[in-house]
């Protein structure tokens, strides 16, 4: 290294050079520490005299130490080690992945059942997509592969989905705990977003969280610096909690403009060999035209950073139960894919298993439980209900304020402010009603988010209060929080509802519909995933990644038009194409799904099925390939051009359908993709090199 490269560096880490003679050694003095202290860097001197300047600087006081590195890679590692304490600070990561994991057992542990139950992190099946074009499943586990893809040389952002409460947060966790026993060279920076709403924008909230995680007197410079040296991969859990309310509705690119702060400063951290694990729920925001366009402009066409996105599927009950606890479950739970709920019946013991799954109200008996055993744990005098009234009140308050965490003591007045006549009425010599707040703030369905903020123990937990709170219909202390009820807290509400009877569902439905001002895709899934079957009329909206079991799709007074699906799974589903026209269906799975009428009418584009659904489709386009216009394909292949006519842009298939004539659309789009000129990845799209040489060939 040059002594210019050697300043540099060690100015990073707040060293000065305070002598240096050329091709023999450099010696740097500490100026961020009291305590004086020197590095000598030996770059080919004699043993003789290095004993001798050794001597000479203790002798004036300092402490000195010759640094044994050779190479920068060796000088790098070095000083990292030496400033950031990676042995002793990665063992801590074991201390809180236990804290982490242990809350979530004290909320299966009831009275009665095992205390000796450990935790476990069930693998959930996933399919990962590199750089928006290959996307494939995996057979080995997540972690493993998301572990396997940090390692890889070179930046990368790598984006983990899944839907509300499953499983991004453990499996954050369970990244992070991979380097616990780590004891040089790398140490996570772990952000848990929904935890620290302290700024907005995630600039500030980044650099925050540095002063607050590392040694103040390092500087968030040098923080930085490692973060892109990739020595510390950065791990962002709840990346879709700083979405604002106006981004957060449900469609596609709305506002892309107020993410790109967000993303602007994931690029400037995205060089060398930076790794940043991103963990959201479902967002077009990472899916649609103008995140590829982001990539490729900060990417430099993908030679700077890569982009890797896993998509979490749903758990298995294979997964999370014993054969034995498998073998007595009845018919009806057969269809259980909430993690929550599949956890609760993991960890009861046989007795409580047996008297569980006897009940048609699983999920009410679970939150009932714990409830009960929150009364004789703090000695509660409020009873089941009332303990429900005063959580599912706070549920609604969060709501309101689109919070996920608040400041405990802003716990205990909303719950004074909310719920004041049930504390007045339970209140005791001993116990008043401040101290009644003090003790719910406490409650075991709440939990510690970051330092001095508290929220609801899971995403779970938050949607059923909230569920409770807009379907009840007596108390109407809330009212006005429900109308202020983001996209993403409502999605929250009916995930939790759909574990439920079908009656606790059709109140909530009701409750909607007087209480809430939502869009119409939530309207939607409202419908379908409450009332089993859309109950009005839905056109031109886009609907994306949900799993619908037996549901109804088209009827006399819910006719579904020009509307685009994509990758959903559909399981024993019913659809009446006489009620559903013009919609496009774009890497969809209809498995054991029934239909009425032709499906001719709409496009399947990437779909698969177990039976004869979409033949009807297919063989529509085998008669009519030969009468193809020419013309038509060369229209769209131009879609996928940039202005300048040479770069590639990538475009989403329900976007680029409205511009045709639906049928017309249809034929020329499968001669497209049939010829390898199109590659589809679920909605998404992209013109091939053969697709280019067309286009040019027929249209110069």
């Amino acid at each position: 290294m040059t002594i210019d490269e050697l300043k540099s560096l060690f100015n990073l880490y707040q060293y000065e050079l305070k002598e240096f003679i050329e091709n023999q050694y450099a010696v740097f003095s500490l100026t961020s520490s009291t305590y004086p202290a020197v590095e000598v860097v030996d770059m080919g001197v004699s043993q003789e005299y290095l004993v001798r300047l050794k001597s000479d600087y203790a002798n004036s006081g300092f402490a000195v130490k010759v640094c044994p590195a050779k190479t920068e890679d060796e000088l790098e590692s070095y000083l990292f080690n030496l400033f950031f304490q990676v042995k002793e600070t990665n063992s801590r990561i074991n201390l809180r992945y236990a804290e982490y994991t242990q809350s979530i057992l004290n909320s299966y542990i009831f009275q009665g059942a095992s205390n000796a139950v450990k935790y476990e992190y069930v693998e959930v099946p996933f399919q990962v997509e590199r750089n928006f074009m290959d996307v494939k499943s995996s057979s080995t586990g997540l972690v493993e592969s998301i572990i396997s893809d940090i390692s890889i040389k070179g930046a990368q952002l790598i984006i983990v989905e899944a839907g509300a409460g499953y499983g991004k947060t453990s499996t954050a966790y369970e990244v992070l705990h991979y380097f616990a026993n780590k004891q040089s060279d790398v140490r996570p920076f772990f952000m848990e977003l929904h935890k620290d709403r302290t700024a907005v924008i995630f600039r500030y909230l980044l650099l925050s969280q540095i002063d607050r995680s590392f040694n103040i007197k390092l500087g968030s410079d040098l923080v930085i610096h490692n973060i892109k040296k990739g020595r510390i991969p950065l791990i962002l859990d709840g990346f879709d909690e700083l979405l604002s309310r106006d981004i957060d509705t449900g469609e596609e690119e709305t506002n892309q403009n107020k993410v790109e702060t967000m993303l602007s400063t994931l690029a400037e951290l995205l060089t060398d060999q930076a790794k940043i694990v991103l963990t959201t729920r479902k967002t077009a925001i990472f899916a649609g035209e103008n995140f590829y366009e982001w990539y490729m402009k900060h990417s430099d066409n993908g030679k700077r950073f890569q982009v890797i996105r896993y998509q979490l599927g749903n758990p298995s009950i294979d997964s999370w139960l014993s054969a034995t606890k498998r073998k007595h479950l009845p018919t009806n739970f057969a269809n259980i894919i909430n993690p929550v709920i599949l956890g609760y019946i993991r960890y009861l013991d046989d007795n409580d298993y047996a008297q569980a799954i006897t009940d048609e109200t699983l999920s009410k008996n679970y939150f009932e439980k714990l409830l009960r055993r929150e009364k004789d744990r703090q000695d509660l005098p409020f009873s089941v209900d009332e303990q429900m009234i005063i959580l599912r009140r706070l549920a609604a308050y969060f709501a309101g304020f689109n919070m996920t965490a608040e400041k405990r003591s802003e716990i205990k007045d909303a719950i004074l402010e909310l719920s004041s006549e049930i504390l007045v009425k339970n209140e005791t010599a001993l116990k008043d009603r401040v101290g009644l707040a003090n003790s719910l703030s406490n409650h075991a369905f709440l939990d510690r988010k970051g330092e001095s903020d508290i929220g609801f123990l899971n995403d779970f937990v938050f949607g059923t209060f909230l569920m409770y709170a807009i379907k009840d219909e007596s108390d109407s202390l809330c009212n006005d929080y429900y109308h202020e009820i983001t996209y993403s807290m409502m999605d929250k509400a009916l995930m939790a509802a759909s574990v439920f009877d079908k009656g606790t569902r059709q109140y909530f439905w009701q409750g909607i519909q007087t209480k809430c001002c939502i869009n119409d895709i939530l309207t939607f899934w409202s419908d379908i995933i409450l009332m089993d079957t859309p109950q009005r009329d839905f056109k031109n909206i886009s609907l994306d990644a949900k799993t619908l079991s037996e549901r109804i799709l088209g009827s006399p007074t819910g006719r579904i038009s020009n509307c685009s699906f994509s990758n959903i799974t559909f399981k024993n589903c019913i659809f009446d194409f006489q009620f559903i026209t013009d919609c496009s269906f774009i890497n969809c799975t209809f498995d054991g799904c029934q239909k009425d009428g032709s499906n001719q009418d709409s496009g399947f584009y990437g779909c698969s099925c177990s039976n004869d659904f979409i033949d009807d489709y297919e063989d529509d386009i085998i008669v009519q390939q030969s009468e193809d216009d020419t013309n038509v394909l060369l229209d769209i292949l131009a879609l996928y051009f940039q202005v300048d006519k040479r770069s590639r842009r990538m475009r989403m298939i329900s976007k680029i359908r409205d511009q045709f004539d639906h049928r017309t659309f249809k034929k020329a789009f499968a001669q497209l993709t049939g010829d390898g000129y199109i590659f589809t990845n679920g909605d998404k799209s992209h013109i091939t090199q053969d697709g280019i040489d067309y286009y040019k060939k027929n249209r110069p």
